[in-house]
């Protein structure tokens, strides 16, 4: 089902819109983040692929952005330390010259209901999934107010951010607290030409969702709670992302776009 999905994505932006770009892609090994990174070096750009623990997927994903004759690499970091991200972007500007897309990708989901949440499970999905994007922002945008030619930042939320869900409530908050600081990363780093937007995926054929969505029940159950009927591909939220990098989505900064199949309108 994945496979035949992939092979219907067809790729809408022109493949020099983003040329001469250089975007940083966290959490680009997998899911949602690889669909970025490949959409990205599809519409021009080269792809510097972050992942916490770079191994086979990453190498894949750097494969086939090579493939398409972009420049590629690999940078191991963990988001959610302020050191490991200075020396990923000092490595990426040291080999690219200048860094002027991001993509804050990386996150992580620990289902716990309420009364049982550990200390531990918090504060790592609340390092990751809110302080990661924070600190990745707030490092690559100095570089691009260095820079002195603007820049775009892509922060990936949820329809987490909005419904709620029972397990998920660190989870929810974090994306929440996603949405907020785009508002005022947009605000603050407007005057700099730095455009922030956030997009927020509903259910979306991943590595972590396919064993669910493999059983036909549980994919029609799924599909029933979408007004589209389908589940997404994340391809699509690539396609997203890299809309808002070209100059067509220039005047953009602040917006939240979900991208769900209409799931946020039935809850």
């Amino acid at each position: 089902m994945a496979d035949t999905a992939l092979k219907q994505i067809k790729h809408v932006l022109v493949t020099d819109a983003l040329a001469g770009k250089v975007a940083l892609v966290t959490g680009a090994a997998r899911g949602i983040g690889r669909a970025i990174a490949l959409e990205l070096a599809h519409a021009g750009a080269d792809i510097a692929i972050n992942d916490l623990h770079p191994a086979e997927a990453a190498q894949e994903v750097l494969r086939e952005i090579l493939a398409l004759g972009r420049r590629a690499s690999i940078h191991q970091a963990d988001v959610a330390e302020r050191a490991s991200v200075e020396s990923m972007v000092q490595a990426v500007v040291e080999q690219y010259g200048h860094i002027d897309i991001l993509n804050n990708n990386a996150g992580i989901q620990q289902e716990e209901p309420f009364l049982e949440i550990s200390d531990g499970a918090m504060q790592r999905v609340l390092d990751v999934d809110l302080k990661g994007v924070l600190l990745c922002g707030q490092i690559v945008a100095r570089q691009m107010v260095h820079q002195g030619s603007g820049g775009r930042i892509i922060n990936i939320s949820s329809v987490h951010a909005v419904s709620s869900f029972k397990a998920s409530a660190v989870y929810d908050a974090a994306k929440a607290g996603v949405v907020r600081l785009t508002a005022t990363m947009a605000l603050e780093l407007a005057p700099y030409r730095i455009t922030v937007n956030v997009i927020a995926p509903g259910w979306m054929e991943t590595e972590g969702t396919l064993p669910f969505l493999r059983v036909a029940e549980n994919r029609a159950a799924a599909n029933e709670t979408v007004p589209l009927n389908r589940v997404g591909n994340p391809h699509e939220v690539g396609q997203l992302a890299a809309f808002l990098c070209t100059e067509t989505a220039a005047y953009m900064t602040g917006s939240f776009i979900a991208i769900d199949g209409g799931y946020i309108l039935g809850r």
